[in-house]
C-alpha cells in the first residue's frame, strides 16, 4: 500500500475512468486542501455529463486525508524557480510539493508536466511516481492514455534533472548554491 499525495489531475481522471473507489481502496490517500477545494471540484464522463467530485464525506470519515501547507512555504517554493517557471505550477502543485518535501513518506502522483518537472529541479524526483506505476503498484493495472504513462513521467523527469544541470528553471540564488 503506497501513502500517495494525489494532484488534482489524477482524482480527476481516477473518477472519469472509474477506478476512484479502488485506487483509494488499495493506497492511502493524502489531498492538498488546494485541490480539494478549488481543484478536483469535478469530472466530465464518457457521455460528457459533468459530475461533481465529492471529496468531503471521505475526508470526514479518515478515508483520505487532508494536508497543508503554509502560505510561507509556499512563497519560499515558488522563490526556488526561475520567473521561467513558477507561473507553470499551479496553486495545488504549488502546495503539494510544499507538502512532499515536508513529508518523507509520501509519493506525489501527477502527470502534470510542470509538476513532475518541478520534481526533477528540486531534485526530489524519487518522490514522485507516475499514476501508470501507481495503479499497477496496487494492482490495479489499466490502460491509460500516454499521459498517465511511466514512459512520459520519467522522460519528462530526465528533461527536468538536465535543466537543473544546465542551471535552467531554477532561480538564481538557487543555482549559486548547487
Amino acid at each position: 500500500m503506497n501513502s500517495l499525495l494525489l494532484d488534482a489531475d489524477v482524482i480527476i481522471d481516477a473518477n472519469t475512468l472509474g477506478f476512484w473507489n479502488q485506487l483509494v481502496s488499495k493506497n492511502k490517500i493524502y489531498v492538498a486542501s488546494t485541490v480539494w477545494r478549488n481543484e478536483a471540484l469535478f469530472y466530465v464522463t464518457r457521455k460528457g455529463q459533468r459530475k461533481r467530485i465529492r471529496l468531503s464525506h471521505l475526508l470526514k470519515a479518515g478515508i483520505i486525508i487532508e494536508v497543508q501547507a503554509t502560505v510561507n512555504q509556499q512563497k519560499n517554493l515558488i522563490s526556488k524557480f526561475g520567473c521561467m517557471f513558477s507561473p507553470r505550477l499551479d496553486p495545488g502543485e504549488t502546495e503539494s510539493l510544499c507538502i512532499l518535501q515536508s513529508n518523507d513518506s509520501l509519493m506525489f502522483c501527477t502527470f502534470d508536466t510542470a509538476a513532475i518537472m518541478a520534481l526533477g529541479l528540486l531534485g526530489i524526483s524519487h518522490r514522485g511516481i507516475s499514476l501508470e506505476k501507481a495503479l499497477i503498484q496496487c494492482g490495479l493495472n489499466r490502460t491509460l492514455e500516454y499521459k498517465c504513462s511511466e514512459k512520459r513521467f520519467k522522460s519528462t523527469l530526465k528533461r527536468a534533472k538536465q535543466m537543473r544541470i544546465m542551471g535552467q528553471g531554477l532561480s538564481q540564488d538557487i543555482i549559486s548554491f548547487l
